[in-house]
């Protein structure tokens, strides 16, 4: 049970508590909420998710402990502070200390008379007698220390020091974090990566064969070796990924979020679309699959290098569709 001086020094280590066992409490329960809305898929990488939820639930049952525990402290402390002190004499009854004293000419005279003790008692107090003529003057008391084994600790309330703890709660409570990255900042992040010629090629030969799916990882490796550039180049493919405004109005990108652990290492990967016609009446950030022809074009800021390119024979082989269950790469 814990040791106070004082029923104030009490009441704020109680104080400190609740707070603490709330906040556990609610981060373990903000914890959860994000599993289930699915917001954790914005900030970390699948494989983590069910940590976190784990994580979350152990938050939460350390903290229905601790309350447990503080309730039962509470209650020793109380029933403590209102039990009577008694004292054992081991069978003693009726102390009968009779105390003479007799001060003359300056002096004292003690007089210490028996104590009359009841059966059982098994101590034994000496008499003397002692007479002090003349008062000497009394020594400076020497400095009394004394060490009752208590250890230096702190009950102080400083609520600042939930404030770091308090963050991510009120983020939360916020509506934080939101659907992802701000267009302005991927726009921002992939306007220079774009092809050198942004024109449409209609003397391309086409490559029959079945429509492929494609995968944003896939092309973007393909793009680096001549062997897959030639395997892919003419074919029919289709991907899925978010529209994203172009360099011209004939031109769109497709942007997959590719994250390695978690928001902080996020690279974006986008493939250029290429259209004889204006995209219209599609809205930034909104997902789409498109179905169009693979073409390899090199990369205008940098010569040697190659971007996957999806040429598409109008605005309808681009349709809208649904957000894919994780759409983080």
């Amino acid at each position: 049970m814990a040791h106070f001086h004082s029923q104030e020094e009490a009441r704020v280590f109680y104080l400190d508590q609740l707070c603490t066992i709330g906040l556990v409490g609610a981060l373990g329960g903000v914890g959860i909420m994000m599993w289930w809305q699915g917001l954790l898929g914005i900030l970390l990488v699948p494989q983590f998710h069910l940590l976190v939820l784990a994580g979350s639930v152990t938050l939460i049952v350390l903290a229905v402990i601790r309350g447990i525990v503080l309730w039962q402290t509470v209650g020793e402390s109380t029933v403590a502070a209102h039990a009577p002190h008694q004292h054992d004499h081991d069978g003693c009854c009726g102390h009968d200390h009779g105390h003479d004293h007799q001060h003359e000419n300056g002096g004292h005279d003690h007089q210490h008379h028996h104590h009359e003790h009841g059966p059982g008692c098994a101590h034994d107090h000496h008499h003397h007698e002692h007479v002090t003529a003349t008062p000497s003057p009394s020594p400076a008391p020497a400095a009394h220390g004394h060490d009752h084994g208590h250890h230096d600790h702190d009950h102080g309330w400083s609520p600042w020091r939930y404030a770091v703890l308090l963050l991510p709660i009120f983020l939360y409570m916020m509506g934080l974090p939101n659907e992802g990255f701000s267009q302005k900042h991927v726009e921002a992040a992939i306007a220079g990566i774009q092809p050198e010629d942004m024109n449409f090629d209609s003397k391309l030969a086409e490559r029959g064969g079945q429509v492929l799916p494609l995968d944003f990882t896939e092309l973007k490796q393909a793009a680096f070796l001549p062997a897959q550039r030639q395997l892919y180049e003419g074919q029919t493919g289709r991907l899925l990924g978010q529209f994203y405004p172009g360099a011209s109005e004939n031109s769109c990108r497709l942007v997959r979020f590719k994250m390695v652990c978690c928001a902080a290492d996020v690279t974006f990967l986008n493939i250029t679309i290429i259209s004889p016609e204006k995209l219209t009446g599609f809205q930034p950030e909104q997902w789409v699959e498109v179905t169009g022809q693979i073409q390899f074009r090199e990369r205008k800021d940098r010569k040697g290098e190659y971007l996957p390119v999806l040429q598409i024979k109008g605005r309808d082989q681009i349709v809208p569709a649904n957000a894919p269950v994780n759409p983080n790469l």
